[in-house]
């Protein structure tokens, strides 16, 4: 983890891809803030447990002040609202990330919307969402949601996976998207069409 704050401004904990976490360890080492995820096999993650077993160390992960916390959208209601709830137990401290993955296509414009206005009605930090791009339009639609959920004064992250979707990786940042997700190094990614943290420093930097 330590080399990790050392490339990046945010570090992701996925302890889905652990057989044991000492998630008090690991957030007392920390130097940055963290976002720790729990990512269930449905939304390509490795943990297979039920949806009230996945949360419960992300409760912890709040108790214990982590930053972030990633719960995915399609986590059974009950389970969200304990672990925001919790979040504002705690004075607020750890922001709560409602994350969205489609890993077959970029649904309409409308569906996209619904989606923000879904996780924002829960009473979310942030909404992240991930789609596949089959098209360089998918793109397009990706980043003009990121402009307008980030208008309406609404903290978003959302890019397209896949080689066709590299480029909103790089250009969401500039319409408002406020985490970018990168790998340490090539082997290491966790999604398709994932960039090193290297690579998208030097593209976003050509950009600015």
């Amino acid at each position: 983890m330590k080399r990790s704050f050392t490339e990046a401004d945010l570090v992701e904990l996925r302890i889905d891809g652990a057989a044991e976490v000492d998630l008090p360890m690991l957030l007392a080492a920390r130097t940055g803030p963290v976002l720790v995820t729990n990512r269930s096999r449905s939304e390509g993650g490795l943990f297979s447990g039920s949806d009230g077993e996945r949360c419960v160390p992300l409760l912890a992960a709040v108790d214990l002040g982590a930053e972030y916390v990633d719960v995915e959208m399609n986590t059974r209601r009950d389970c969200v609202r304990r672990i925001v709830q919790r979040a504002s137990e705690r004075g607020g401290r750890t922001k709560v990330v409602l994350s969205y993955h489609d890993f077959a296509g970029t649904p309409s414009d409308s569906r996209l919307r619904d989606v923000v206005d879904e996780a924002f009605s829960l009473e979310c930090h942030m909404v992240k969402i991930a789609t596949t791009a089959a098209t360089e339009e998918d793109n397009l639609r990706i980043l003009r949601l990121v402009a307008e959920t980030t208008r309406q004064n609404r903290l978003i992250t959302a890019f397209c996976m896949g080689k066709l979707g590299k480029i909103s990786r790089i250009a969401a940042p500039f319409f408002g998207s406020a985490i970018s997700f990168a790998c340490l190094e090539k082997g290491a990614e966790t999604a398709p069409g994932q960039f090193t943290a290297a690579e998208l420093k030097t593209l976003s930097g050509m950009i600015t």
